[in-house]
């Protein structure tokens, strides 16, 4: 009998236990003073102030390039495109020229994408595509580029184009697919002479110029 008491009591015990942390163990909330501001359990979104009605601004006139007029070279881009500036766009031709042939070797297409021209891009990834499917890869390491010299510019409707010459120490080589140059020398860099074709549409929004166009001078 005394281990049934027992028993008994243990069973008591727990369902005290059980009540005690159902409901009592989570105090609820107390009142807090009226001086004390509750946060909110659930965040509602507030209404919007009405806002004040305001007279529409007048959006400003488009401005229209111009069209040039009896001047040639330079100054036809520089009277078509104000905001023309030769030394800032030779920098970028500068710079554009190493970008490239990184881009190149390292198959990176949109850096590729973004300097080039659509039917320039396409002529360029077929080129490397082709390489590619005889197991070859093609090396391009500029090592410096000693001249940038714009050596013609005039304008197309309003498609503003200028050809610049590069002269530039350049590694150029054909690789297989163990690495090894099958077409130039992987150390040696080599002269290289370019003319590179630079196009931009007076009218468009978009600040950059595109490579059109690269050709060996004549």
């Amino acid at each position: 009998m005394e281990n049934f008491a027992l028993i008994d009591v243990l069973i008591i015990a727990g369902l005290l236990f059980f009540v005690a942390t159902r409901f009592f163990s989570h105090k609820l909330p107390k009142t807090k003073s009226k001086n004390v501001k509750r946060g909110r359990l659930i965040d509602f979104p507030q209404p919007e102030a009405p806002k004040q009605t305001q007279a529409k601004k007048a959006k400003p006139a488009a401005v229209k390039p111009k069209t040039p007029t009896q001047t040639t070279g330079l100054a036809a881009i520089k009277e078509l495109d104000p905001t023309f500036n030769r030394s800032q766009f030779v920098e970028g031709a500068k710079h554009a020229y190493g970008l490239y042939h990184k881009a190149y070797t390292e198959g990176d297409e949109e850096t590729l994408d973004n300097l080039l021209s659509p039917r320039l891009f396409d002529e360029v990834m077929t080129g490397r595509d082709e390489l590619e499917k005889a197991g070859h890869t093609t090396l391009y390491n500029v090592k410096s580029v000693d001249d940038v010299t714009l050596v013609d510019a005039h304008i197309s409707g309003q498609t503003m184009i200028i050809d610049v010459k590069y002269t530039a120490k350049t590694i150029i080589a054909v690789l297989d697919e163990a690495g090894k140059a099958v077409k130039g020398k992987k150390t040696v860099p080599v002269d290289i002479t370019e003319i590179w074709t630079w196009a931009r549409n007076a009218s468009s929004e978009d600040p950059n110029w595109e490579l059109e166009h690269i050709a060996k001078p004549s």
